[in-house]
């Protein structure tokens, strides 16, 4: 009696599961709200418009990334206010006229018996630029005047005897140098070969000013000369006679 129960309880179960599968299906294909409108509507092709509403055109339209704020230009744009406002060389036009006042604060061996002078100096810078890299500079012409007394401290000289002084207690001169100047900011250095008298010399010079608009220029620094044919009423202690001057200077360019 038992095993014809189980039998009738696993035939009841069976129908049942296939009752509930032709329920389902019918579920599916019945046209109600929940059958073919969830089926067809929900997740059709159809459907691709609520996605095409939600990501449409105008969010991600042109004009967010609009011309007025390219990469481009505002890297463009960024990069010409950093070099018109960090650019150091001196770009002036037109001829560049420095006159300049020093007096000797050193001299060397050779000089040493003798007192510096009050010297000038006029220089004229062309007005072109000329970069090579990074190094920018102009280029120009340095006239010269020096003057040195013979140092007459402890010594009695008068007119009868200042003859026995070397040159007469005197030594002056002109002098002329091809020069090239580096800027940098409100510095400079400047650097020249030529000749005082009949001399090879070069000359060298750091200097530190500022300028009034693009024509006025005032600069204070040092400035070495070097002359290598030492006067033979000199007596010979180098190779050499050298001097540092500080010096003040006004330039204009016109």
């Amino acid at each position: 009696m038992k095993f014809i129960i189980l039998i009738l309880i696993i035939f009841l179960n069976i129908n049942n599961v296939f009752a509930q599968e032709e329920s389902f299906d019918d579920f599916l294909d019945s046209d109600d709200d929940f059958g073919l409108d969830f089926e067809d509507e929900e997740f059709s092709l159809d459907g691709e418009e609520l996605f095409d509403d939600e990501f449409s055109d105008n969010e991600f339209s042109d004009d967010e990334f609009s011309d007025d704020f390219s990469i481009d230009e505002s890297f463009s744009s960024s990069e010409s206010i950093t070099l018109e406002d960090n650019f150091e060389g001196d770009t002036r036009s037109g001829y560049s006229l420095l006159v300049s006042g020093g007096i000797p604060v050193f001299r060397n061996n050779t000089l040493i018996d003798w007192n510096g002078s009050p010297s000038g100096r006029i220089s004229i810078d062309l007005p072109n630029y000329f970069t090579i890299g990074p190094i920018g500079f102009r280029i120009g012409a340095e006239f010269v005047n020096y003057g040195f007394s013979y140092d007459e401290t402890d010594l009695n000289i008068n007119d009868q005897n200042r003859d026995q002084l070397p040159l007469k207690g005197k030594l002056n001169g002109i002098g002329f140098f091809g020069v090239t100047t580096f800027t940098s900011g409100p510095g400079n250095l400047r650097l020249g070969v030529g000749l005082l008298n009949t001399s090879p010399a070069y000359t060298f010079a750091q200097s530190i000013g500022f300028a009034i608009g693009r024509v006025l220029d005032v600069r204070i620094g040092i400035r070495g000369t070097v002359a290598y044919s030492i006067p033979k009423e000199i007596p010979t202690v180098g190779t050499h006679i050298s001097w540092v001057d500080s010096f003040i200077a006004t330039g204009i360019t016109f």
